[in-house]
């Protein structure tokens, strides 16, 4: 009786565990266009087409009128505009700009 119980307990923890990492796999994708798309896999499989995204700086740059500035070593670079149009190898078009 004893080994039953410590069974059933084991796969009631198992269970729970899985549980809780599907729900953080679920809230790393998004929805587009009514299919779950995962930001990596649309880097890694799909086609960027356009950037017009999110705009960003490399590590030690700071994003200050419309240009990236590093205050300590006084020095300058260009923006990095995110992908914000992919083409997928199905043929969907995913666009991250969208309201979904």
């Amino acid at each position: 009786m004893l080994i039953v119980s410590i069974v059933m307990i084991a796969l009631m923890v198992l269970v729970i565990f899985f549980s809780i990492l599907q729900q953080n796999k679920r809230l790393d994708n998004k929805k587009y266009n009514g299919l779950r798309y995962d930001k990596q896999w649309l880097i890694d499989n799909c086609e960027c087409f356009e950037w017009d995204g999110e705009k960003k700086c490399t590590m030690g740059f700071e994003l200050e009128n419309g240009i990236c500035i590093n205050k300590t070593k006084n020095t300058f670079t260009n923006v990095l505009i995110s992908c914000s149009k992919y083409k997928c190898p199905e043929g969907n078009i995913v666009d991250l700009n969208a309201d979904n």
